[in-house]
C-alpha cells in the first residue's frame, strides 16, 4: 500500500498521551493509546501502513509523568485490549 504525501501536523507540546485511531477502525471504536516525546515524530511512525488521525492528546509535565499515567491508562482499559501485547482498544457501545 502506498500512501500519498501529506502535510504532517506540528504539535509543540512534549511527553504527551495520544489517543489515535485510523479511518478503517472508526466504525469498531477501535483506538490505540500510547505515549510520545514527539507527537509529529510519533505519527511519521505509525502513518507508513495508513492514516491516522489524533482524537485526543495531553501533555504531561515530564518523561516520568508521562510513563506512569500511561501504565494506569493501559492497566484501567485492560479488559478492554483488541490482542495482547498491543495498546489497541475496542471500546464497547454503552462507554
Amino acid at each position: 500500500m502506498c500512501l500519498s504525501k501529506h502535510k504532517r501536523v506540528e504539535y509543540p507540546e512534549h511527553n504527551v498521551i495520544h489517543l489515535i485511531k485510523t479511518d478503517d477502525h472508526r466504525k469498531p471504536r477501535t483506538y490505540i493509546i500510547g505515549k510520545a516525546k514527539n507527537l509529529k515524530n510519533r505519527l511519521s511512525a505509525y502513518n507508513k501502513t495508513y492514516d491516522h488521525h489524533v482524537v485526543q492528546y495531553s501533555e504531561c509535565k515530564n518523561e516520568d509523568d508521562m510513563n506512569i499515567v500511561e501504565t494506569m491508562i493501559l492497566r484501567k482499559l485492560r479488559d478492554y485490549r483488541e490482542q495482547a501485547n498491543r495498546d489497541r482498544f475496542v471500546l464497547p457501545e454503552n462507554s
